[in-house]
């Protein structure tokens, strides 16, 4: 299992895990009603090759709650936030909406 750490947004604390650290980011990003645990079988065939980055979407998992902010808007601040301190140069996501890992695609 991949440590676990906290991010401030400056509205909440977002709860991810982290591992491999010899390739390029990979965002994991769960669906609606998951969290980062969702990602546990596919984990240990990605972190040789990908800087792997798992989270909790506020509300959540171990992420912070704010009642009444949940739009998309929200999660798109909350992940921006982590991009921009986290993302040292190109990433790819990889999303679970639908229970099911699609391909890795890039972040920006």
């Amino acid at each position: 299992m991949l440590p676990e750490k906290f991010f401030d947004t400056g509205e909440l604390t977002i709860n991810y895990a982290e591992g491999g650290e010899s390739g390029p980011p990979l965002v994991l990003l769960h669906g609606l009603t998951g969290r980062w645990q969702d990602f546990q079988p596919v984990i240990p065939q990605l972190t040789p090759k990908w800087h792997v980055y798992g989270c909790d979407l506020r509300g959540h998992g171990k992420s912070g709650r704010i009642a009444g902010h949940y739009y998309l808007t929200d999660y798109l601040r909350d992940l921006i936030a982590f991009l921009g301190q986290k993302n040292k140069g190109a990433c790819r996501t990889a999303r679970s909406f639908t229970r099911r890992v699609n391909s890795p695609r890039r972040c920006f």
